[in-house]
């Protein structure tokens, strides 16, 4: 199975690359492994939980992050400056949602914590049960556990929130030099050179400590759009 889905996301990563019909791409594949998984028989448990948790997320979260990339380039094609400002006020929301309603299943996995894995990746688990979030294209606990769902919407919405706010606090860059333009040379510029994740985590654990007014600013205090 690993060599199996090894291969075939190296073979969608070099797809995606320049195609205008991605999701159908990431749909085709997802639909190979769900295939595939129908007549696979893991190993032991430890196999099972390194396939939910480490590699169908990755499949996963590539069709979340283009579906919401789509609509997002749906909003600006059709929509004014204004509309689109405010869908991305409400995409924001509803990322700042999310990791405020899975809060502890995100540090879980920030943390690489491995404790609970059986109950969050083993399709046998009851905490399936719990839970009936899944697109309808994924309703299948044979194929997939909520928990690699709730994974890939994790590392697809950590992608996307932080490419928004770089391309946006670029042009924001782009501007600001071109007012100050005779000043430029004059400033020593302090740019973060670590991972961008990294910066995305740690603003997530002062929210989740409540480092910001008190604990009651949301995701978009801290990403300020202007």
């Amino acid at each position: 199975m690993n060599h199996f889905t090894q291969q075939l996301y190296e073979e969608l990563m070099v797809k995606l690359e320049d195609s205008d019909q991605r999701l159908n791409l990431i749909r085709e594949a997802i639909d190979q492994i769900k295939q595939k998984i129908k007549t696979y028989q893991f190993a032991k448990e430890e196999e099972e939980i390194d396939f939910f948790k480490n590699t169908l997320p990755l499949f996963l979260s590539q069709f979340i992050y283009y579906s919401e990339k789509a609509a997002i380039a749906c909003s600006e094609r059709i929509g004014t400056e204004k509309s689109r400002v405010e869908y991305l006020d409400l995409l924001f929301q509803k990322i700042d949602y999310f990791f405020k309603a899975n809060e502890e299943f995100f540090n879980y996995c920030r943390f690489d914590n491995t404790k609970f894995d059986r109950y969050y990746f083993l399709r046998n688990s009851y905490l399936y049960n719990e839970h009936l979030d899944l697109p309808v294209f994924l309703m299948d606990s044979s194929f997939c556990t909520i928990y690699s769902w709730k994974l890939a919407t994790i590392i697809a919405y950590s992608r996307l929130e932080k490419e928004i706010r770089f391309n946006f606090q670029g042009k924001k860059e782009l501007a600001d030099s071109n007012f100050n333009d005779t000043d430029s040379d004059d400033i020593t510029k302090c740019v973060w050179t670590d991972p961008k994740m990294g910066l995305v985590e740690l603003i997530y654990s002062f929210q989740q400590q409540g480092s910001f007014n008190n604990g009651k600013a949301d995701i978009k205090n801290h990403y300020p759009l202007f």
